[in-house]
């Protein structure tokens, strides 16, 4: 090729290089800034906003889809340990006298410690001791008139009208004996059966029912609207009432006196009660969503039961399954305390023929002693029971959202609070243990200091107990970790544990 054409081709690669500075590359950059500037506004002002709601929706409703989820599983373990408590309150309640039993062969019907006394084993060993006694005491009264003539001149002599007189008294109380021994404990038995019902209303309300209401007390179905104690559904803006976390701001919004019919959306979700007026007291254990559960009109161990009424992902499972826990302790101790009570009593009784024996010799004064004895045994444990159910009262007014103890103004008011009530609830605990026995103590101090080994030991069983029955799960648990561990770190948890481990 010759030099004009290597000149041509310059001429033409500049105008174009010009004509691309000029003219395409300042458009190209101007439709470029454009067409940015245009997708930057339609993602900001449009699709950023639209796709963040449904992403949200989307997580929104994943995180209600799993709450619920889990919320099936963790109601199953609260359900399994309430049942326990179930199981050990009904034994606790025969043990107590508060609950009857049925002897088959007769067919009689009362308390355990009643039927025992009324059984024919105990009548015919009672009628022994007596026979034996009545021998004692003559002997006795005899040995006091010897004793009596020979001090008569002394300044301790008794006068031989007195020695006949406490015999003829020991051989009334000894016939008396039995009779007046069923009618002291039908006597503590209906006092306190009075006192549990008192406590509870006369709703006869289990620790398993109280415990599980209270564990609903945030957990009304707000999402999808709950269903009443009468069968009817109520949509989820007058549900927000029944549920402390919601109830400020509903009771801030809609005055008192206000219709169900106007909160109520009727195109979306079914009115529960035309013009019912709202209370703004209608709230807690006893209202018309918890009620049922609460008197056991509906059972709470059945998930059909629930699932209409509650939001099983929103239950407060650390008190239902904590608070199962603490009193499955509770009442594995005091089931002790309540056994050592009921062969204390019968023991008492047995012998208590042999104390009025002494009489004649001794004024009574032996017999004294096992009155104060048998009426502070007779009467042991009941300041635990009562203290039980007090506790259950308090619980249940601290965890309903009434009582507040911080302002409420920040995180650290909420974990302050929430700390508070927790405090309640173990220490409260603790004193249902120390109740029992501080009660029978100003009856019987040897009784109430009896009561106070019994319910020691009884912790010291029921912790051995319990350690024993939670091994496996807790082995489970240790194992389940340690294989994650090694997923996730390749270093098995072996080669982390001591040498002495």
């Amino acid at each position: 090729m010759n030099t004009v054409s290597y000149v041509q081709l310059g001429w033409i690669q500049s105008a174009i290089n010009y004509l691309f500075d000029k003219l395409l590359n300042p458009f190209i950059s101007f439709v470029t800034t454009l067409l940015s500037d245009g997708f930057k506004w339609l993602f900001n002002e449009a699709l950023g906003p639209l796709l963040q709601k449904v992403f949200e929706y989307v997580i929104k409703n994943i995180m209600r889809i799993v709450m619920r989820i889990l919320g099936r599983l963790f109601y199953r373990i609260e359900v399994l340990f309430l049942q326990i408590v179930d199981v050990m309150q009904d034994i606790f309640n025969v043990l107590a006298g508060t609950k009857p039993v049925t002897d088959t062969a007769t067919g009689k019907t009362g308390s355990l410690l009643t039927i025992i006394m009324q059984s024919g084993y105990v009548r015919k060993t009672m009628l022994i001791v007596i026979a034996i006694s009545i021998v004692l005491c003559f002997a006795f009264a005899i040995v006091g008139v010897v004793k009596s003539i020979g001090d008569m001149e002394g300044p301790d002599s008794k006068p031989v009208g007195q020695v006949l007189r406490k015999l003829a008294m020991a051989l009334l109380r000894m016939v008396t004996a039995p009779i007046m021994g069923v009618f002291l404990i039908m006597l503590g038995d209906a006092l306190l059966l009075g006192m549990t019902n008192a406590m509870t209303m006369g709703s006869g309300v289990t620790i398993a029912r109280s415990l599980f209401v209270i564990s609903t007390l945030d957990a009304v179905d707000d999402e999808l609207g709950a269903v009443d104690k009468d069968g009817k559904k109520h949509g989820r803006e007058f549900v927000k009432a029944y549920n402390y976390s919601t109830r400020p701001e509903y009771l801030a919004a809609h005055s008192r006196g206000e219709t169900t019919s106007s909160l109520i959306d009727p195109t979306k979700y079914i009115v529960g009660e035309e013009a019912r007026l709202f209370e703004a007291d209608d709230y807690g254990l006893k209202d018309i969503f918890r009620e049922p559960f609460y008197n056991g009109t509906k059972d709470y161990t059945r998930a059909e039961d629930v699932d209409p009424v509650f939001n099983m992902g929103r239950i407060n499972y650390m008190i239902g399954i904590g608070g199962a826990i603490l009193f499955v302790f509770i009442l594995g101790t005091a089931l002790f305390v309540f056994t050592s009570r009921l062969f204390d009593v019968v023991v008492l009784l047995l012998i208590e023929p042999f104390f009025i024996a002494t009489m004649p010799l001794d004024g009574g004064e032996h017999f004294k002693k096992w009155e104060d004895m048998f009426i502070g045994k007779l009467f042991s444990g009941y300041g635990m029971v009562v203290a039980m159910y007090l506790y259950l009262l308090v619980a249940s007014m601290v965890f309903d959202g009434r009582l507040s103890f911080t302002p409420g103004e920040g995180a650290g008011d909420i974990v302050t609070d929430m700390l508070m009530k927790i405090l309640i609830l173990v220490g409260g605990a603790a004193t249902i243990m120390t109740a029992g026995p501080l009660v029978t103590s100003i009856l019987n101090s040897m009784a109430g200091e009896s009561e106070a080994g019994s319910v020691a030991a009884g912790m010291a069983f029921t912790g051995t107990a319990m350690d024993w029955g939670t091994k496996p799960a807790r082995f489970g648990m240790k194992k389940g970790v340690g294989i994650m561990f090694d997923k996730i770190t390749g270093i098995s948890s072996m080669d982390t544990d001591a040498p002495g481990d």
